[in-house]
């Protein structure tokens, strides 16, 4: 029985020493930056549902920079974790924005919403009814700064006429979610101080404040 035990717990070691290896975050590279925010999807009567979700939202961001005097773009597919948050470690510098989110519901089906992030009357997010969001745009607002791109809190309400209202924030506030709970949450760099503790990144997230 003992040899068994003994067994049973370096499996376990073995299991999560590999899972902690998968989550090893890329330290800073040179002249590159970290990219952060938040998602919360509040669905308010969209094919009757009524629903907050943030975790498992997969988001497109999209980005122009310069490379050796020439304008290049950036394209990346992030998921958020089990509280909203989102990172790309090691993007390079220049300006980004939120293509757009992804999100599957059990009654609601795959959910996409877009920004065109080409035409400035068209600059609103909507339902994609396309087969995918494609990783482009010309439009960016907000700008690489000092080693991180923080894209903050993004609140997406999809209301039952389809319509979509964004809000961006600093940090929320007794928000209350169409679920009725409430939501306090800090500036999303305070969110990665403390995820990324100890790595390359927590200088630049502490130049934040």
């Amino acid at each position: 029985m003992k040899k068994y035990i003994i067994l049973i717990y370096l499996i376990a070691t073995f299991t999560l020493s590999c899972g902690s290896s998968a989550k090893l975050i890329e330290e800073p590279e040179d002249d590159k930056c970290i990219l952060i925010g938040s998602i919360i999807l509040e669905i308010e009567g969209y094919k009757n549902r009524y629903i907050t979700a943030m975790e498992d939202i997969e988001v497109a961001i999209v980005g122009r920079y310069y490379s050796e005097g020439k304008e290049k773009s950036f394209g990346r597919w992030v998921r958020t974790d089990e509280n909203g948050y989102f990172f790309i470690p090691n993007v390079p510098q220049g300006d980004f924005a939120i293509r757009g989110i992804q999100f599957t519901d059990i009654s609601t089906g795959e959910i996409q919403i877009v920004n065109q992030l080409l035409d400035p009357t068209r600059d609103y997010y909507e339902l994609n009814r396309g087969d995918i969001i494609t990783l482009v745009g010309l439009r960016f607002d907000v700008a690489s700064n000092q080693g991180v791109v923080n894209m903050k809190h993004n609140i997406f309400n999809l209301y039952t006429n389809e319509l979509i209202d964004h809000k961006r924030v600093n940090e929320l506030k007794d928000y209350k979610s169409v679920e009725g709970s409430l939501i306090y949450s800090s500036p999303v760099p305070l969110y990665f101080q403390e995820i990324l503790q100890g790595t390359g990144w927590e200088k630049y997230l502490n130049m934040q404040y």
